[in-house]
């Protein structure tokens, strides 16, 4: 459905964004999808041991959750099919085998050969020395064929800080090390893009645009690319909230830092005016789109 008159007019202002080189994409801090069990019963699950780790200082890994990014999916509701998504986009699939949904997930991955390459098992020791299904099949698939050449044994059902200090260490010394951030270079379609630039792309639209519906971010980048499919979007939206990138009230979605690619999970330099391109966006929304207006103004405090 082509753009209004108005639209086209929004998606112009956008434009510096997806010039030559507009922008640039921090890759130092591998996506890390993250699988395990949920505490129970007031006992810690590894994984979340793992994560409170995580959580006590910068993480120089970006952890991805399945049940943080899952919930803002639009059209595919299947579980199954949007963790294969999660894992594909991701640089490791760090998995806990500790609980059935886990066990099912090692089973998974270990089937898809994209995948199973960059999964990395952590198991407690007196599970991985069991002759279980788990361990001589999937666990042991790979093993032998990830590049992630170990799996990593818990000497307790405990996650201890040098544990999780080894993992962290592990998964940054066998994923790819960038130097450089990654420049953006437009291309005639977006599904060319790389995972981290489609990601940046969105996150970019809407940033400028201050908020906005899945429906309208697609229809702006698809005034910048040659071919945009809603499900890629869609994806990237639920995956960019689930890392906190974005948040998501309603049908909107909005960047919930106030101050714009400032301490980023992704965006870490622009060579155009971010400022002037908002205010642009920000005139437009007040004279066009009532619901977004409100939004900003009762929700987001911003005075338009």
């Amino acid at each position: 459905m082509p753009l209004s008159p108005a639209e086209q007019e929004l998606a112009g202002f956008l434009k510096p964004a997806f010039n030559q080189e507009a922008f640039r994409v921090d890759r130092r801090r591998p996506f890390t999808f993250i699988c395990g069990g949920n505490d129970q019963d007031g006992i810690s699950a590894l994984r979340q041991q793992f994560l409170a780790h995580l959580r006590a200082s910068t993480s120089p890994i970006l952890p991805v959750l399945a049940e943080k990014a899952f919930p803002h999916q639009l059209v595919e509701r299947n579980l199954q099919e949007f963790e294969s998504y999660l894992a594909s986009a991701a640089d490791c699939v760090l998995i806990f085998v500790e609980s059935p949904g886990s066990f099912a997930e090692t089973g998974l991955f270990a089937a898809l050969k994209k995948v199973r390459k960059k999964t990395f098992i952590i198991n407690t020791r007196d599970e991985s020395m069991k002759d279980s299904f788990l361990n001589l099949g999937p666990i042991k698939l790979i093993h032998r064929k990830s590049n992630f050449d170990r799996v990593h044994c818990l000497d307790k059902k405990e996650v201890t800080l040098q544990d999780a200090k080894d993992i962290v260490q592990f998964i940054l010394k066998n994923c790819t090390k960038y130097k450089h951030a990654l420049v953006f270079q437009p291309k005639d379609k977006f599904t060319e893009l790389e995972v981290r630039l489609q990601l940046a792309c969105v996150h970019m639209a809407v940033t400028l645009l201050r908020a906005g519906t899945a429906s309208l971010t697609t229809a702006i980048l698809r005034e910048h690319f040659g071919n945009v499919d809603s499900l890629t979007v869609e994806r990237c939206l639920s995956l960019l909230t689930g890392i906190d990138a974005l948040g998501r009230q309603d049908e909107l979605y909005f960047n919930p830092n106030p101050q714009a690619f400032m301490d980023d999970a992704l965006i870490c330099s622009t060579n155009f005016s971010v400022d002037e391109v908002r205010a642009k966006t920000l005139g437009w929304q007040a004279k066009n789109n009532g619901q977004v207006a409100v939004f900003l103004r009762e929700q987001r405090g911003i005075d338009i």
